[in-house]
């Protein structure tokens, strides 16, 4: 495997994170003036972070800058949640306010985009008798 630079690392990524989560990259990373942070899907808006080291140090400027493109002016809206994904060790962590967790464990919010063959696959695993009519 070649050795990648942090940079290149880091947008490699990207690229797994949006793929795993069908998610959409932002042009250029988000360094457009319309294409803000890193990824986007149905209900977040992304900022991504991604270290060889063994710790990340979180800092409140980068929590600002993932609220502000939400909720700030010129930010893409209230329907969106911001949030900072970590990979340290080959595991991705993800970082929320705690009032934006509650909101979405207490709604019933369709988060992340599937596939058909997704959802044949779910279909499928659940009994007929559990399955609701839309189904």
């Amino acid at each position: 495997m070649k050795n990648l630079t942090p940079q290149q690392e880091g947008i490699e990524f990207e690229k797994r994170f949006a793929k795993k989560y069908n998610s959409n990259q932002q042009p250029r990373s988000g360094a457009g003036t319309y294409y803000k942070l890193d990824v986007r899907d149905t209900k977040f808006l992304w900022s991504l972070k991604w270290t060889g080291n063994k710790s990340y140090s979180l800092k409140t400027d980068d929590l600002k800058e993932v609220e502000n493109e939400v909720y700030g002016p010129g930010g893409i809206g209230l329907e969106f949640v911001p949030g900072m994904a970590v990979e340290l060790q080959n595991e991705v962590y993800a970082v929320l306010k705690m009032d934006d967790l509650v909101k979405l464990l207490e709604q019933d919010i369709k988060v992340f985009k599937t596939d058909k063959a997704s959802e044949k696959r779910a279909r499928a695993a659940t009994p007929r008798l559990f399955r609701s009519d839309e189904d």
